[in-house]
């Protein structure tokens, strides 16, 4: 099965696209408005004031200089009693896909996320954001009036909902080939020297291998139950038809499984059961895998072991995600005979394997699957100490599989 083709609004001449929608002043009446936008920055004649996506009187998401010479991360909104709030903040990069995010909560913050990671946090009012006018008229590549302030470079796509990710219910979708909501498609229309052209492959944020786990810095150290080991990677899922919009992330975290204190000349021991060894599967008709080009599922680096992650994109979809074949195993933990008091802290990798999709004249759809990996990664204090610590597996526990959740959505 080929991969299906991903398209892009093409701005390297100035112009818009405009889409006439009711969809957007209905999500703007919520207390919480996410906008995320996937965007290939141009970095000939950089301008220093640029607009990515516009909504008349209410909120833009734009690119700025702030003076300088390097692009920057420029939400703006405006609340009903007149206030605007905005910022410019981070570096976005050039002449690559990179993911632009603005989240707005009322009475507390706007802020901004570039590869998501957050650039700037600023505090907002208690009101409600303006509604649009012209009943909700949105525009891609320049501002509101759809001439001033043009984008220069590339938009694949414009993602506006009335939450964070998994917690929205209301979304507004646009690419290429039109905008869908909870409410239906509206049809683009170009303006000026919009354009589109196909990519060669869907765009990503940049792949970060895992940090390792924090150490210690004293004996005794109580570290956090979880840390990040690296930025979200994101992706826009290709589509097999214009119903539907999927965005990918996977976050990866160290879940700490044991943190001990040991005494010289004395073995210490702590026994945990570790979940290990999962498989991520599916009934539905379209794989994850197939949709990046990868026979043998969802493969980039960031999990030892290949996961299929199956989508359906018709438009009576479901998605019921199994994890089978878990694993539970016990494992002793232990500083064996230290020289100096010492503080082993043991680490378990754990992606966690998001989707969020829009599907036309449905509501928004979304599941979380965590992944446990079998590596286990320890840290100690001090760091001559690290060859006492040891992991030690036990056979396999009595009634192993564990038991098989199931995440409905």
């Amino acid at each position: 099965m080929s991969a299906p083709t991903v398209s892009a609004f093409d701005f390297s001449s100035p112009g818009a696209v405009q889409f006439n929608a009711g969809a957007p002043g209905l999500i703007m009446g919520a207390s919480t408005i996410h906008v995320l936008a996937w965007v290939y920055v141009s970095s000939a004649g950089l301008p220093a004031d640029q607009k990515v996506y516009s909504l008349g009187q209410s909120l833009v998401l734009g690119v700025g200089t702030d003076g300088g010479n390097v692009p920057l991360l420029y939400p703006e909104v405006w609340d009903s009693a007149g206030n605007r709030f905005t910022f410019q903040a981070g570096e976005i990069p050039t002449d690559q896909w990179s993911l632009l995010e603005m989240i707005w909560t009322q009475g507390q913050s706007l802020v901004g996320l570039i590869n998501g990671v957050q650039v700037q946090s600023v505090p907002v009012s208690g009101s409600l954001l303006m509604q649009p006018n012209a009943g909700g008229t949105s525009y891609v590549g320049a501002f509101w009036d759809g001439e001033s302030y043009p984008f220069s470079g590339m938009v694949q796509s414009v993602l506006l909902t009335n939450g964070a990710d998994q917690t929205a219910t209301q979304a507004f979708a646009i690419q290429p080939s039109g905008a869908i909501s909870n409410w239906g498609p509206t049809t683009p229309v170009f303006m000026g020297g919009a354009s589109t052209v196909t990519l060669d492959t869907a765009p990503s944020t940049p792949f970060q291998a895992p940090d390792q786990p924090p150490s210690p810095t004293y004996v005794g150290e109580q570290m956090p139950g979880s840390v990040t080991a690296s930025a979200p990677f994101s992706m826009v899922v290709p589509g097999t038809d214009s119903s539907t919009y999927t965005i990918l992330t996977v976050n990866q975290a160290w879940n700490q499984l044991v943190e001990i204190t040991g005494q010289p000349g004395l073995d210490t021991g702590y026994e945990v059961d570790v979940t290990t060894g999962i498989s991520i599967t599916d009934s539905e008709t379209q794989t994850l895998g197939v949709s990046l080009g990868l026979e043998a599922g969802f493969d980039i680096g960031l999990l030892s072991a290949k996961v299929n992650l199956t989508l359906s994109y018709s438009e009576s979809f479901t998605e019921e995600l199994s994890i089978t074949e878990q694993t539970t195993i016990a494992k002793k933990f232990d500083i064996d005979k230290p020289d100096v008091t010492t503080t082993g802290v043991w680490w378990q990798a754990v992606p966690t394997l998001t989707t969020f999709q829009v599907i036309d004249y449905s509501n928004t759809v979304g599941a979380s699957v965590l992944d446990p990996l079998p590596d286990i990664s320890a840290t100690v204090y001090p760091v001559e100490s690290k060859g006492k610590l040891k992991t030690l597996g036990i056979p396999f526990k009595v009634g192993a599989p564990a038991s098989q959740p199931s995440l409905r959505t």
